[in-house]
C-alpha cells in the first residue's frame, strides 16, 4: 500500500492560493475613487471607501468626497467613510475633524454613530506624553 504525502499537494495548493499566475488588478487611483464615491451604485460607493480606507494616510487628500459621502442617504456608505476617515489618522486636518464631530452629533443611526466617534479618535493626535520620573 502506497503512503499518502500530505506535503506533496503543497505545489498545487500554492498555485491555487496564487490564482494560478493571474495578478490583481491594479489599483484605482485617488480620481478614480473619487468619481466612485459619487456613484448613484451603493455597491460601487462601498467598494470605493473600503479601497480609500486601505490607502491609510494617503488617503489624506480625499477627506473632501469622504466627508461628501458621510451625507450619503444610506447609512452603511456613511459607516465605510467614516472608518475611511478613521485610518486617514492624524493626517486629517482640524477643520476635518471638526466636521466629522459635526456630522456625529446630527447622525441618527447609532452604527454611524460609532464609526464617525472612532474616525474622530483615530484623526486626532496623540498627546505628548510626559517622560517617566
Amino acid at each position: 500500500m502506497k503512503s499518502f504525502y500530505p506535503w506533496a499537494m503543497l505545489p498545487l495548493v500554492t498555485l491555487a492560493l496564487i490564482g494560478c499566475g493571474r495578478s490583481l488588478p491594479p489599483a484605482k487611483s485617488h480620481s478614480e475613487l473619487s468619481t466612485d464615491l459619487k456613484s448613484p451604485d451603493k455597491a460601487v460607493k462601498l467598494a470605493a471607501a473600503v479601497e480609500v480606507k486601505k490607502l491609510g494616510p494617503g488617503a489624506a487628500s480625499m477627506t473632501e468626497d469622504l466627508l461628501a459621502a458621510l451625507k450619503d442617504n444610506d447609512p452603511e456608505v456613511r459607516q465605510a467613510a467614516a472608518e475611511a476617515l478613521g485610518h486617514i489618522g492624524p493626517e486629517a486636518d482640524s477643520k476635518t475633524i471638526e466636521q466629522v464631530q459635526s456630522l456625529a452629533a446630527a447622525e441618527k443611526n447609532s452604527v454611524v454613530q460609532t464609526a464617525l466617534a472612532e474616525a474622530v479618535k483615530a484623526m486626532k493626535p496623540d498627546p505628548v506624553r510626559p517622560a517617566p520620573k
